[in-house]
């Protein structure tokens, strides 16, 4: 093969691999704006405990509004009938109120123990902003030390 054969092949390649670059690099630029975008408008998903402490009053509050109704029927049936009314319902409120008060409680500690300092919130902050300092972004312009005395 002559030598002017070879150097076309060679540049033909080289256009070649420069058209395929500029399509790559553009695709991991769109893959960078589309990971950058679905970033910033992302919901934040609750917690666990936040899932639970929710049912747990939502359940809790399903439990007084039962025992609201069944107090007001059992009081309507008394006066119909005329009898004492009946309100053993109201105990159950003992245990959903209790329940309620408990659950909160937990709740607070533990959101308080996270959020404190050494907490595991606080203590992932701390991580993150000792790892941006160790790896400074490359947008500052932080001056290199040449090793020559400053004074």
């Amino acid at each position: 093969m002559s030598l002017s054969k070879k150097a076309e092949r060679l540049q033909r390649q080289e256009q070649e691999w420069q058209k395929e670059k500029e399509i790559l690099e553009k695709q991991y630029s769109l893959q960078e704006d589309k990971k950058s975008f679905s970033e910033q408008h992302r919901r934040k998903k609750l917690t666990t405990s936040k899932k639970l402490i929710a049912f747990l009053f939502i359940n809790c509050t399903v439990i007084e509004l039962f025992v609201l109704y069944i107090t007001i029927r059992s009081m309507i049936l008394a006066e119909t009938i005329m009898i004492s009314p009946d309100f053993t319902p109201l105990v159950t409120l003992v245990g959903a109120i209790v329940s309620e008060v408990i659950g909160y409680a937990v709740y607070a500690i533990k959101s308080a123990k996270e959020n404190c300092a050494n907490g595991i919130t606080y203590m992932k902050v701390q991580h993150e902003l000792a790892a941006a300092q160790v790896n400074p972004s490359e947008d500052e312009d932080i001056p290199e030390d040449d090793g020559t005395p400053q004074g």
